[in-house]
């Protein structure tokens, strides 16, 4: 498949690369007129991908319009992953981005309506765009895909070379496992992220092995279940307030945190029933009081103890089990809201750029 400014698309779900072609390890294309016997090879190693675009390498995308429906992953890459901008309307069996080392985005408009996994790699920087996702399992995930990256991360601390950081863009997250989920760190230091965990179970909005710091995202997480709720560290240099409603809350429920002069710090407007929500912005400071509202009725005033404070709705001061310290993911999607499909494996090995094109897959 050619693109418009002659460059190969690697990879189109549920076919083979080219039909008078074989793509070879660096991307050349060899010649169907080459002898029998290099056909017949070609045609013995040569296996269908369901991924839509792929590289073996390095993937780029610089720019673009890409409408694509995919049984496995949207965009993988073996290795590093980049997108610095492009508008993307993604449905995938899969993951909507995937690398297995470090995913990069800088810019971009993503509407994700639906996929198993919606970022996912050993590194995760998200530095701008905009980004609405709807995913089966973890929303955006931090792993190795070791089997012990998860639960073998809960007693160490995790593994320090995996992270998230969200350093700006407006990043939107609905998951039915965790919402955000680092076998690592998970740093939320720019631009606005708002998480809603709809699982009841071992699932949470906001997920670590290691630390979780805010320092300086505009966040609000909300998640239905109560046993696997995580807050920020101490550490962090952004405050944050957990709060622990005695009732569940309905999807639609309006909720603000406003200080002591009445002017909104935060506002979300949760998708999914919830019990929880933890609130982070730049507005807050400890020592100071700060008044709840659910649907324009007040909830409870809250004086912030510290960095990071948990209270009841109610008022009185709860205690958080999790404070920095989770379970993880358990590895690439094995302990989560749903079941990673299984898909095959083929198609592109080689390094791609993409810029300006239309693509539909």
């Amino acid at each position: 498949m050619q693109m418009p400014d002659g460059q190969t698309v690697p990879d189109v779900a549920g076919q083979a690369s080219s039909e008078e072609s074989t793509t070879t390890e660096n991307g050349a294309s060899d010649d169907s007129s080459a002898d029998t016997s290099e056909s017949t090879a070609a045609e013995e190693t040569e296996s269908t991908s369901c991924k839509a675009l792929k590289a073996g390498t390095l993937l780029t995308v610089n720019n673009g319009s890409f409408t694509i429906n995919a049984e496995d992953d949207s965009f993988h890459s073996n290795t590093d992953l980049v997108i610095n901008g492009g508008s993307f309307s993604v449905q995938t069996g899969d993951d909507a981005v995937h690398a297995d080392n470090a995913v990069t985005i800088n810019d971009g408009s993503f509407d994700i309506k639906n996929c198993y996994e919606g970022v996912e790699g050993s590194t995760i920087d998200i530095n701008g765009g905009t980004i609405t996702l709807n995913a089966s399992d973890d929303g955006i995930n931090a792993s190795d895909g070791s089997a012990t990256d998860g639960f073998g991360g809960m007693m160490q601390g995790g593994n320090s070379s995996l992270y998230i950081r969200f350093t700006g863009g407006t990043v939107n997250i609905t998951a039915q496992g965790d919402g955000v989920d680092s076998n690592g760190n998970l740093y939320f230091d720019g631009g606005i992220v708002n998480v809603v965990c709809t699982s009841p179970g071992a699932d949470s909005a906001i997920d670590a092995d290691g630390t979780i710091e805010t320092g300086g995202t505009a966040l609000t997480a909300t998640s239905t279940g109560t046993q696997m709720l995580q807050v920020p560290s101490d550490s962090s240099s952004t405050a944050s307030v957990t709060v622990v409603y005695t009732q569940t809350q309905k999807a639609g429920t309006k909720v603000e945190l406003k200080d002591s002069q009445g002017n909104v710090i935060s506002e979300v407007t949760p998708s999914a029933d919830f019990q929880t929500i933890l609130i982070s912005a730049s507005g807050l400071e400890t020592s100071q009081t700060y008044t709840l509202y659910s649907s324009d009725t007040l909830v409870t005033d809250i004086t912030l103890s510290g960095t990071v404070t948990s209270v009841s709705s109610d008022g009185s001061e709860y205690t958080v089990q999790g404070n920095g310290m989770g379970m993880g993911g358990g590895g690439r999607g094995s302990f989560g809201g749903g079941e990673r499909p299984s898909t095959t494996e083929g198609g592109n090995t080689g390094e791609t750029t993409i810029t300006g094109n239309e693509v539909t897959i």
